[in-house]
């Protein structure tokens, strides 16, 4: 059992480490971008959860130091582990045989990103310049549940001399500070003619 269980973490961890660079016709995985971002805002984002602790009434010292464990938890773990399952879910839906629409139609597209969300398939030549920024908001969202639920868990049990609704109010209003943050590199992405290029150049995933 155990062998097993080392085969699929390494197999997990090759796709993650292998993803790099990824071309248009091999697909995306998006944690290869959503992953990364999310590690660099580590540090602010726990200095800003801190402070919607603090301001509930628990004292600064504490909140940052619970912050800073459930976050590289959330980050380290609930990410990888959401997309995971995603992923999982998109290679069901892909492989269930179900009539879909064909991406031409706009209930098409919308199908489609919904389910490819985790690992973008090809779509002809090249991805339209909305379909990254949409797939990046998109995951937000199930992060966004996986790490208040994934935070408020490790908080409380670690506390339980603490409050725990309010525990469960101030985790709930600083991962929406937070990711409603997160979610503005995404949106504006919308508003650039042309993406930065190591993200996106001629079809190719750089970095």
């Amino acid at each position: 059992m155990r062998k097993r269980g080392r085969l699929v973490i390494s197999a997990f961890a090759g796709v993650v480490l292998c993803c790099s660079p990824a071309h248009a016709d091999a697909g995306l995985p998006m944690l290869a971008l959503t992953w990364p971002i999310a590690i660099d805002a580590l540090i602010p984002v726990i200095l800003i959860e801190a402070y919607v602790f603090k301001r509930h009434g628990f004292p600064f010292l504490w909140s940052l130091k619970w912050n800073a464990i459930a976050n590289v938890a959330s980050t380290l773990i609930g990410i990888p582990l959401t997309w995971g399952i995603l992923f999982v879910l998109e290679l069901a839906f892909g492989y269930s045989g179900l009539p879909w629409p064909g991406i031409d139609t706009l209930a098409g597209k919308v199908l489609t990103l919904i389910v490819e969300t985790p690992w973008l398939a090809p779509w002809g030549n090249a991805w339209p310049v909305w379909i990254v920024p949409t797939a990046f908001l998109i995951l937000l969202v199930a992060y966004f549940f996986a790490s208040w639920r994934v935070e408020t868990m490790i908080i409380r049990g670690f506390n339980r001399d603490r409050n725990r609704k309010t525990i469960s109010r101030a985790c709930l209003r600083a991962n929406l500070i937070t990711y409603a943050l997160l979610a503005l590199f995404p949106v504006s992405l919308f508003f650039q003619a042309r993406w930065p290029h190591w993200i996106f150049w001629f079809g190719r995933l750089i970095w």
